[in-house]
């Protein structure tokens, strides 16, 4: 009857009473989903009661939760009796008790796909899918946008969900970065030549994005023609060209299409292919700057990475300027720090790369840091420059080891010895950066440079800049035989 009556076919659905009733609401502009520009508010100033039996108010608490705390992810992970609800805390997930469980997760799920639409099927539940949620921060007076972008992943106990923050009010500026006086003017040079291929590297979460969309934003001139695809989209710029990956575009595709439209600068992403490298070095060889993110461990690996994508050597020595490795530390929170001993293992390291420090300090745990004693972030980093030095070791084959070896020994400061920097001002722990690199990448560091720190310690007092401390000068290398004494 209802076929004849529209003369359309009809598809008969099972769907709960939760989503039928946000379906009605969305489909007769009734209720609680009918804001006209498809924005969810949510204030953040007043108390949100996780006791709340409806669901539209338990995810707001949940996103608003969040939001307080800085997080920059919500996991919520359904297991065969338990729902476990947890925040991304500068990089690190805690666990916060929620009333969501078993019983309710289905609505949970099913608010956050009709807050979504219409990008996302709220029907589907067999196969991953992904959204965009934006939200209306409000906090007093003030308003911000935020974008969560959702993904969403069926198991066999359930759809798991994680929800990453996106500020879309954050600001991008080149000084934030927080790289060293002397290692920013030789970075800010580089990333300002007319030509050539820069690479940023690291891992997942340590800071790759944030650095590109700084230099988008320092180069973002109604001088320069800047175009940029990406995995996805997380932050758009006015007058530059962005676009997002697709199954039928890929990170080459764009490029080549790039190169047609006269571009000064091009942003990759990521290089994850060998097409994708050479396309790179390929147009940083044709008059473009090309900026792009790597996964390697530090910067010169870099060199032999782009080798095993299958780029020639001739290309990489003639097209790459240079290459900044990072890693994101957690900072001490301020307003708990005290006196504490680390183990004996990491003050074993400390003395054997020469860093001698009276007093430890870190966070002891406190409200404002949500018993964690560290609350921020900051960055350490390693650039590498390419010089015609270094060229010339590329062209011959020359080995990473080797490279990293001449590289320090013509002063580029390690990851290892920036971390070092940061953990005798206080800023930062050994626990941090045992946490965050590698032991096997600490180990390679340490016999590759010598650092020399003999620092007098004094406890800090909370400026209102709570790390508006003087940084430490350069450290002198030693000579490479000496240094592999270490």
């Amino acid at each position: 009857q209802i076929q004849r009556k529209f003369n359309r076919p009809v598809e008969a659905i099972q769907i709960n009473e939760y989503d039928l009733k946000q379906a009605l609401a969305v489909g007769f502009g009734k209720g609680e989903e009918s804001e006209e520009d498809g924005v969810y508010n949510i204030d953040t100033t007043s108390e949100f009661s996780f006791q709340e039996r409806d669901v539209k108010q338990l995810v707001n608490a949940t996103i608003a939760s969040a939001f307080k705390r800085n997080a920059s992810d919500i996991h919520i992970e359904v297991y065969r009796d338990t729902v476990d609800v947890r925040y991304r805390i500068d990089g690190v997930l805690h666990k916060f008790p929620t009333p969501i469980h078993k019983d309710n997760i289905e609505d949970v799920i099913n608010r956050i796909r009709v807050m979504c639409r219409p990008e996302l099927d709220i029907t589907e539940r067999r196969v991953p899918q992904d959204g965009r949620i934006t939200i209306r921060r409000r906090a007093g007076r003030a308003r911000k946008l935020v974008t969560l972008r959702v993904a969403l992943n069926p198991g066999p106990y359930g759809i798991d969900c994680v929800l990453r923050v996106l500020d879309e009010t954050n600001t991008f500026r080149l000084s934030d970065i927080g790289l060293r006086a002397s290692a920013f003017e030789k970075f800010n040079n580089l990333i300002r030549s007319p030509q050539g291929l820069f690479l940023v590297t690291g891992p997942t979460g340590s800071g790759k994005s944030t650095t590109m969309y700084s230099i988008i934003s320092e180069l973002n001139t109604h001088e320069n023609k800047i175009m940029s695809v990406e995995d996805p989209v997380e932050r758009t710029f006015p007058g530059v060209n962005q676009r997002q990956i697709s199954s039928s575009m890929s990170f080459a595709d764009y490029v080549r299409s790039f190169l047609r439209q006269d571009p000064d600068i091009i942003f990759i992403g990521e290089i994850r292919d060998g097409e994708t490298a050479e396309i790179a070095t390929r147009a940083a060889q044709t008059g473009h700057l090309v900026v792009s993110t790597l996964h390697t461990n530090d910067a010169t690996s870099a060199v032999s990475r782009l080798v095993s994508l299958g780029v020639e050597r001739y290309l990489i020595e003639s097209s790459i300027l240079g290459v900044l490795a990072q890693r994101l530390l957690r900072k001490v929170c301020l307003n708990c720090i005290d006196e504490y001993q680390p183990e004996e293992r990491y003050r074993k390291f400390l003395e054997a790369v020469g860093c001698s420090i009276s007093t430890f300090l870190r966070g002891m745990g406190c409200e404002q840091c949500d018993g964690t004693g560290y609350r921020g972030r900051l960055g350490i980093f390693e650039l590498f420059v390419v010089d015609e030095e270094i060229r010339d070791m590329i062209i011959r084959g020359v080995s990473d080891g080797e490279i990293r070896r001449r590289a320090i020994a013509k002063g580029m400061k390690t990851l290892v010895q920036d971390a070092i920097e940061q953990i005798a001002a206080c800023r930062t722990t050994v626990e941090e950066l045992f946490r965050t690199v590698s032991y096997a990448q600490i180990v390679a560091h340490t016999n590759a440079m010598r650092p020399v720190l003999d620092v007098p310690i004094q406890r800090p007092e909370p400026p209102e800049d709570p790390f508006d401390l003087e940084l430490l000068g350069d450290i002198p290398i030693e000579d490479l035989e000496d240094a592999s004494k270490v």
